[in-house]
């Protein structure tokens, strides 16, 4: 069910594997409040607020992280706004009304939908990427949703 709503929701996924010692992981998980660095721990950047990600931690349902996906990436695409619509710049495909415009600089991860065939598309099959800190920056800093999940096998 998760795992279907992240592919409809064409929101990228990340895995940070805290098996062995990751400390670029471990960095980010104190960044966000998580100072005892305790897993299961689950971060959901949206594409309308990238600096403020939802956070799940230690025991939470599906039903709620359910919940957040929907409101980082609602089932309905957001309209264009009207300074869009005036402007002629209207919201890429798949970005759920963020105006978006590729880059050649830089990696898959980070290119829009248009631009590499792309993230989204590649993202549909059920693939969690390997995390690190550069792919989440770029995908913030591009507005594409995305979600990091903090896992071991302990």
């Amino acid at each position: 069910m998760v795992d279907e709503a992240l592919r409809a929701k064409r929101i990228v996924r990340l895995r940070a594997d805290m098996t062995d010692e990751n400390p670029e992981a471990a960095a980010l998980l104190e960044e966000l409040g998580n100072v005892a660095k305790s897993i299961p721990f689950v971060a959901v950047y949206s594409w309308t607020d990238p600096d403020k990600p939802f956070t799940l931690a230690d025991v939470f349902t599906r039903e709620t992280l359910l919940k957040v996906l929907e409101q980082v990436a609602p089932s309905k695409p957001a309209p264009p706004t009207v300074a869009q619509a005036q402007g002629g710049v209207l919201p890429a495909p798949g970005t759920n009304g963020a105006a978006s415009e590729p880059s050649d600089s830089q990696d898959e991860t980070a290119q829009a939908p248009e631009a590499s065939g792309g993230e989204h598309e590649a993202n549909a099959d059920d693939v969690w990427r390997p995390f690190s800190v550069e792919k989440v920056k770029a995908l913030r800093s591009r507005g594409i949703p995305l979600v990091v999940d903090w896992t071991a096998d302990w």
